[in-house]
């Protein structure tokens, strides 16, 4: 099965980062702990694109 992958948009990126990161912030300040925190950038990070992804031109 093939995927196809659009071009990476960087404002679009920029915004899905930082709505993570907030809500990171929000959760470990309520108690949230390391565990699940990392656990929440691991999943996060595995939708960002990869290099020959981002710089795309197709």
């Amino acid at each position: 099965m093939r995927t196809y992958h659009r071009p990476a948009k960087p404002d679009k990126l920029a915004a899905f980062l930082m709505a993570v990161l907030d809500g990171m912030a929000v959760q470990a300040k309520a108690g949230l702990n390391r565990e699940v925190l990392t656990a929440v950038a691991k999943q996060a990070l595995t939708s960002w694109p990869s290099a020959d992804v981002a710089h795309s031109t197709k």
